[in-house]
């Protein structure tokens, strides 16, 4: 609208003409929602809605698989091990570890381990050694299979020959590796 005061002509801001084009329109609204963006008052409403996003199961799943694409890198890798090795991931460890979820999974590993062991019938030929040596085992220490007993590329037997006392954060920190593959 245009505004004529004694010779003065002024562009006065008022709504949009009912004959602007449909792009017009589209690049007027997205130059709105720009600035409520960049206001404080649309950053808050974007945490609100980032926040309602992840709760719904759609976001969990999306979370969860930008996650493991991260967790592959080496980059994800160092940071994962840093915070599960800091004492806050310790402590959650721990409770995990602690709670129904975290005693059934554990539960079904030492069955499954058992049954390992069981299904090896070399090791009745060796009963009494293998009660030797883990009733020998020195304070501080864990009996320790130098080739794991489940491995994706081989299995070890349960008998003396594959025995060795270890450290127990060793132990603990070797896992089902073998001792070479264990500083990579």
């Amino acid at each position: 609208m245009m505004k004529t005061v004694v010779g003065v002509t002024t562009n006065k801001p008022g709504p949009k003409p009912k004959y602007a084009t449909e792009e017009e329109r589209r690049i007027a609204k997205l130059e709105a929602n720009k600035r409520y963006r960049l206001s404080s008052k649309g950053k808050i409403q974007k945490k609100k809605d980032d926040l309602k996003y992840i709760l719904t199961d759609k976001g969990k799943k999306s979370r969860r698989k930008s996650q493991k694409k991260y967790i592959n890198t080496d980059k994800g890798k160092a940071v994962y091990k840093r915070y599960w090795q800091s004492e806050k991931g310790r402590i959650l460890l721990s409770l995990y570890w602690q709670s129904l979820k975290g005693r059934a999974i554990s539960r079904k590993n030492a069955a499954e381990r058992r049954s390992l062991i069981r299904s090896q019938k070399i090791k009745d030929f060796y009963v009494e050694e293998i009660k030797n040596i883990y009733s020998e085992c020195p304070f501080g220490y864990e009996v320790d299979h130098i080739l794991p007993i489940k491995h994706e590329d081989m299995c070890g037997l349960h008998v003396p020959w594959n025995m060795q006392y270890l450290p127990i954060s060793v132990n603990r920190s070797k896992s089902n590796k073998i001792l070479s593959d264990c500083n990579r």
